[in-house]
């Protein structure tokens, strides 16, 4: 298995161009990840990995498909097509790859911004939006709570973009950009259970939304399961199809 950065990352583009595979855009687009080949000089196969998702596809024996899923870290999300990579991966992680559903939403909406500024203005007084700044993106990542290991995008601090809702100075909730592309960002969405249902998620993905409409990117959602799609059609969005995901628990 041979590296490749972004330079050389048109020689694996074409596997991965169906939709599942979207945020192995993050490296195509130069932002962020590693490219991986069998043989930089005739690849027949290809993984990305960037954050903690690998992307894989091509011609897949055990060996290969060893190559590429060894030495993962933990926490680690696999998109691969089904058939020998999911059995490989499957028969090479056992109990700890743990198999789920996925939710695509479709690209280019139009959003009612009057319908998301109404999400945020009908939010309990005792909740309030606050843009993430460094004291609170320090808080989100050295305090212990819900949204610790929330996933955000390379070098947030100078690039990222992101929201916190508030109860006094306690964070409830917490919506992010957890990868850039060339013209949008990849939303990611956490609310503390036990505030569930009282318009924190949707008037987080509302004020995330509008902010980069103003900023001319196009705000991407991919949900991690039913509920995070039944909030993302609250706020405009429409499915475009599922995918399976395997994530890796050591």
């Amino acid at each position: 298995m041979e590296k490749i950065g972004f330079s050389q990352a048109n020689l694996i583009r074409s596997f991965f161009e169906e939709p599942k595979f979207h945020m192995a855009d993050t490296f195509f687009d130069g932002m962020e990840g590693e490219g991986f080949v069998d043989n930089i000089n005739n690849p027949k196969s290809a993984g990305v990995i960037a954050g903690k998702w690998l992307f894989l596809n091509g011609k897949c024996d055990e060996k290969t498909a060893i190559d590429f899923l060894k030495n993962l870290p933990d926490n680690v999300k696999v998109v691969s097509p089904s058939g020998d990579w999911e059995k490989y991966c499957e028969s090479y992680y056992g109990k700890s790859a743990e198999k789920y559903t996925r939710y695509l939403t479709k690209d280019n909406q139009k959003f009612d911004e009057k319908e998301l500024q109404s999400y945020i203005d009908n939010l309990n007084p005792k909740y309030h939006l606050k843009l993430i700044d460094n004291e609170i993106y320090e808080k989100i990542v050295n305090t212990d709570s819900f949204c610790t290991n929330i996933e955000m995008n390379k070098d947030f601090k100078n690039k990222g973009l992101g929201f916190v809702c508030l109860e006094g100075d306690e964070i409830v909730g917490a919506v992010v950009s957890c990868f850039r592309y060339k013209n949008s960002v990849e939303l990611n969405i956490k609310v503390n259970p036990d505030k569930r249902r009282e318009g924190i998620g949707s008037s987080l993905d509302s004020i995330f939304i509008l902010e980069c409409l103003k900023r001319n990117i196009y705000p991407v959602v991919d949900c991690a399961n039913l509920n995070g799609w039944y909030l993302a059609q609250k706020v405009g969005y429409q499915m475009s199809s599922s995918y399976d995901v395997y994530l890796i628990k050591k």
